[in-house]
């Protein structure tokens, strides 16, 4: 009969050189549940519980294991050993894997063979060995762990489960499992016991958050075998810098170079020697090859690369089947420049990189109409409009005519909504006037970097202003705010970056203290042209995404329950109107709107839009796709433009046209319904300059009256997409 095998983690909020650490984030998430989601991965386990000490520090450890879905246990705090025998009566746990909440990258499939070789020796105990440290487990049993507490005589046998055991092989039978790929003597520990411990793991997750989870140890081996070759190929190398910043030793830009590799997922460095002739290696970029749908890359110099060293990247990148990669040279570097010139690469812009060096005394600004506040989730609608609008031109994405600008557009707005979840920044602060987002500026410690440079390192992501705001001081009000972070967080550092064609940027930080440290062409190379160039891969579809489908003038994004305004039930209660729209009764209320858009919220056949005026950031409509149907490939539309100075400027056509071709491109849908009462000339023009063509005509009985109305269609061949509308809207 099989016994009952359940894991215990022991966790506690007070680590002496970490507190805290089993809730900092790795990936992306708690140390916890990052180990959670780990060992759900293993086969062998009946359960999983974690055991946590009888503090109240300990309770969010409770809280998040509850909301994962874990039993929680409470048990002594110092008592270890204890707990571990409480844990185990009150899961029924006859076989238990001792896991530690430091060791966030365990193995599943070593974890699985260590319970199998304890079954089939009988033995008390079952450890591993040639392992890398932090990635391991142990197994043991319920009577085990019973006849160790009664031997238990020290405070180190209660603090340490198993200790009992090996110090005493002659009472216990231990078995010891030999990992088959033996670790490297270079591989270093992923136990997180310090803060630099969780940096390094950090850096190590970092980039790869949809991969790390599923990582066994010889995958980390092999990362961390990478890192110690690029160590010994820079070692000889007697120029200093990284990226070209002399400030930087060259142990310090070994440090980094290792921080990088092991983050990014990078090949290992491709050449290098002795003589100084240099080293380059080729950094795949995860984020931009995601975004775009096609490989993407970096070529990162140390020192001065030569000829062959190019070469040999470039022909690198071939072999990996990358289509664009991305190199920046200093500006001052001509020869290397030309260098990367004859070799087809193309310069698309030059950037600048600023640096604050922190001080005290500096003081945040005030406005008087502006409060600025953390960001909270109901923003990310206007923060992606606000994104949409600021980031629209002059990137070295945008000058590249090979890339689309569409993906270009999805590239700042997944980035400002990393930001929001904490994987691209620390801190996400909004700046509000009237109540509603007008600008925001992102932060972030540098781990690398700080961990490299032996000192605290931050940095500016973003920081952006509605159209209508610039000019009046907001964007000095989010520097103060930054500055006053970095302040707060005793940084020695804030660095910020941007194009040198950006003067408003550019004046801003200078007129802030920034200074300029580096400025780098940006060049481009095409290896290989996608398929179809006017197309881009959906990262995923719009259901699963707060983003919006930008626009010229309008972009459309989810509608939310902070739309549901007095504003809005004017619309609705305006006979003009709602002149040729089925309302159903008037006067409508607010608890109306919100009845109508939970219903929406639970479908999974029809979507509602609002549609954002660009310009002005404001609601001025919405949009609606009905009756969704993937079999058959048909969905119906419905729309309504509620601000009348909108009215006639094009609006309701680039709105239709967006929405058409989300339902086609991304939903892969074949056809659309819409409707128009046939006196509603402007809508009906509308539909026709899309493709619609009519059908047929009806009659309909609303609200006692007869309405003929005309049914059109638009077949996904016919679709003729608008970006700039100059017809006539409604």
């Amino acid at each position: 009969m099989t016994m009952r095998t359940v894991a215990i983690i022991q966790a506690r909020m007070q680590s002496r050189r970490l507190p805290g650490k089993v809730l900092m984030p790795i990936a992306g998430k708690p140390l916890l549940q990052f180990l959670v989601e780990r060992l759900r991965q293993a086969r062998s386990l009946d359960g999983i519980v974690v055991a946590t000490g009888d503090v109240p520090a300990n309770r969010p450890i409770l809280e998040l294991a509850s909301t994962l879905g874990v039993p929680s246990v409470v048990g002594s705090e110092d008592d270890v050993l204890g707990r571990y025998l409480k844990a185990a009566r009150q899961v029924r746990a006859e076989v238990i894997v001792r896991v530690t909440a430091d060791n966030a990258l365990t193995d599943p499939e070593v974890l699985d063979m260590l319970v199998k070789e304890r079954a089939a020796h009988g033995a008390d105990l079952a450890v591993a060995c040639d392992l890398i440290d932090g990635a391991g487990s142990e197994v043991t049993t319920l009577d085990a762990l019973r006849r160790a507490e009664q031997a238990a005589t020290t405070p180190a046998h209660r603090e340490h489960v198993t200790l009992v055991m090996k110090e005493h092989p002659q009472q216990f039978r231990i078995v010891t499992w030999k990992a088959p790929t033996p670790t490297p003597p270079a591989a270093c520990s992923v136990t997180v016991d310090t803060p630099a411990d969780l940096a390094k793991v950090r850096a190590l997750c970092a980039g790869n958050e949809s991969e790390c989870l599923r990582w066994r140890g010889s995958d980390i081996v092999r990362r961390l075998e990478a890192v110690q070759r690029a160590v010994e190929v820079l070692a000889p190398l007697e120029q200093s810098g990284w990226g070209g910043d002399s400030a930087m030793s060259l142990e310090a830009a070994e440090r980094l170079v290792q921080l990088k590799l092991a983050r990014d997922g990078s090949s290992l460095v491709l050449t290098g020697s002795p003589d100084g002739e240099g080293a380059a290696i080729l950094r795949l970029l995860s984020f931009d090859s995601e975004i775009y749908g096609w490989p993407m890359a970096e070529l990162v110099a140390f020192t001065d690369p030569s000829d062959e060293i190019l070469d040999e990247v470039i022909a690198e990148a071939r072999r990996r089947g990358i289509s664009h990669l991305h190199y920046r040279v200093p500006t001052e570097d001509v020869i290397h420049r030309r260098q990367a010139q004859r070799r087809g690469f193309q310069v698309m812009t030059t950037f600048l990189g600023l640096r604050w060096a922190v001080s005290v005394h500096a003081v945040a600004p005030a406005h008087d109409d502006v409060l600025v506040t953390s960001a909270r989730p109901q923003d990310a609608p206007m923060l992606d409009t606000i994104t949409a609008e600021a980031f629209a031109a002059g990137t070295r994405f945008h000058a590249d005519p090979n890339l689309p600008v569409e993906g270009t557009r999805r590239l700042h707005l997944r980035w400002i909504a990393n930001c929001l979840n904490g994987s691209a920044a620390d801190v996400v602060r909004v700046a509000r006037a009237a109540g509603r987002p007008v600008g925001y500026v992102t932060m972030r410690r540098e781990d690398a970097l700080s961990e490299a440079l032996g000192c605290e390192i931050g940095s500016i992501g973003l920081l952006a202003v509605a159209r209508g705001w610039r000019g009046r001081g907001i964007g000095t009000v989010l520097l103060g705010t930054a500055k006053r972070w970095a302040i707060e967080r005793g940084l020695a550092q804030l660095e910020v970056g941007t194009e040198a064609t950006n003067i408003a940027a550019l004046t801003l930080y200078e007129a802030n203290g920034f200074q300029r440290v580096q400025a780098k062409y940006s060049l481009h190379l095409t290896l290989r042209l996608a398929a179809d160039r006017s197309t881009v891969m959906p990262v995923r579809e719009l259901e699963q995404s707060p983003h919006a489908l930008i626009g010229s003038r309008i972009s459309l994004r989810p509608l939310t329950e902070a739309d549901v305004t007095v504003r809005y039930l004017g619309w609705l209660n305006d006979a003009t109107v709602t002149r040729y729209l089925e309302v159903g009764k008037r006067p409508m209320t607010l608890d109306d709107i919100r009845a109508y858009l939970e219903r929406f919220r639970e479908s999974t056949t029809h979507r509602i839009f609002a549609i954002v005026e660009n310009a002005t950031c404001r609601h001025i409509g919405n949009v609606t796709l009905n009756n969704i149907n993937r079999q058959t490939g048909t969905a119906d539309t419905g729309l309504m433009i509620g601000e009348k100075d909108c009215w006639g400027k094009g609006y309701a056509t680039e709105a239709w046209s967006l929405l058409c071709a989300y339902a086609f491109s991304r939903l892969e849908l074949r056809q659309i319904i819409a409707g128009a009462v046939v006196d509603n000339l402007p809508s009906i023009k509308t539909l026709e300059k899309l493709g619609f063509q009519p059908e047929m005509r009806q009659s309909r009985l609303v609200g006692g009256a007869v309405w003929e109305t005309v049914r059109f269609s638009l077949r996904q061949e016919r679709f003729q997409p608008v970006s700039v509308a100059d017809g006539v809207g409604v």
